[in-house]
């Protein structure tokens, strides 16, 4: 923990096998990413490495899977849209932005009474697709050549991110989020994105743009 005050990126991995080091690293793993003071990746059990020796055994895997980034607009998710970005980019592969807005279902005891009608959801909708893609459009600006893809849809965020989990090289999400969204990446989100996602999984806390090394202000 402490070493993250000074540390870029941290990476552990979901859980370890036997003896004292695997129950630390599961503990590592839960913690970490709640409080590190810079970005964190878990990697599941199952993420598949390289198979040649030595160094060769750790190069990076041609893939053009996507990077996925849980977004609401707050400033939170808007960092780790950047560095979603970055990662991307550094990859070369494309940039998937997702946001959700919360299926009337999920409201409680409020639905029956407050459920808006089907065309008021499909404007909203329509809304945030607008405002995310005017989102993309400054991310490319700084990250010119990138492809990056975006879509909002009236959904569960965790079960939407899981979804994607499983054709994703990496999928990030914030701590948590205070964006307009109800359904916002709120710490049940990225607590249930770590425990079930099939990719590794960057959580991206509350940070300076000044960390991120490259002078990247932020996409407004």
């Amino acid at each position: 923990m402490h070493q993250s005050s000074r540390a870029q990126l941290a990476v552990v991995g979901a859980r370890g096998r036997g003896g004292f080091v695997g129950r630390l690293l599961g503990s590592v793993s839960s913690a970490l990413p709640a409080h590190a003071h810079c970005p964190t990746v878990v990697v599941p059990r199952q993420y598949e490495i390289g198979t040649g020796e030595g160094a060769a055994r750790f190069a990076p895997i041609a893939d053009d899977a996507p990077v996925v980034v849980g977004v609401d607009r707050s400033e939170r998710s808007d960092v780790a849209a950047l560095l979603a970005a970055q990662a991307a980019h550094q990859r070369g592969a494309p940039l998937h932005l997702v946001m959700t807005m919360p299926p009337p279902e999920s409201w409680g005891v409020w639905y029956a009474a407050m459920v808006p009608e089907q065309s008021v959801i499909d404007q909203q909708l329509e809304q945030l697709t607008d405002e995310l893609e005017t989102f993309a459009d400054r991310l490319r600006g700084h990250f010119p050549g990138s492809v990056i893809t975006c879509e909002a849809e009236l959904a569960d965020p965790a079960t939407e991110l899981l979804d994607h989990s499983a054709g994703a090289q990496l999928v990030v999400v914030g701590t948590r989020g205070h964006g307009r969204i109800a359904s916002a990446l709120l710490g049940s989100v990225s607590r249930s994105v770590l425990q079930r996602a099939e990719s590794p999984v960057m959580v991206v806390p509350d940070l300076d743009l000044d960390r991120l090394g490259n002078g990247s202000p932020r996409p407004r």
